[in-house]
């Protein structure tokens, strides 16, 4: 099980030139020496204006980041086997990354409301 500080969220792309639909992507980091698997992992999006308003936007299931890797987790139009399941919202907002409900990494954006 990996351990925070293990991954982190390396970049987030939430709002590209021209049409966001299929084109923005999450990209997470393998920052230790081992393999970590995807079995657990889950990426969520919160409203940064709204209090407690996370949701799910990917779950990894099987297969693991081998260290130093990039896993790249995309819209439909990225062509990236890893699919975002909700659109990222251009702000205030935040992607955070968590295994089994332990936040490993967060990311916010715009000027926001709440420091959740």
């Amino acid at each position: 099980m990996a351990l925070a500080g293990t991954l982190v969220l390396n970049e987030v792309l939430y709002d590209p030139p021209g049409a966001d639909a299929g084109r923005e992507f999450v990209e997470i980091l393998n920052v230790s020496e081992s393999p970590v698997p995807l079995a657990g992992l889950e990426i969520q999006v919160g409203d940064g204006a709204r209090a407690g308003s996370w949701r799910s936007a990917w779950r990894g299931a099987a297969g693991e980041i081998a260290p130093g890797a990039l896993l790249l987790v995309a819209g439909d139009s990225l062509g990236s086997p890893q699919r975002l399941g909700v659109e990222l919202q251009n702000g205030p907002d935040a992607v955070r990354l968590l295994r089994d409900a332990l936040v490993l990494d967060r990311i916010g954006y715009g000027a926001l409301v709440h420091p959740e």
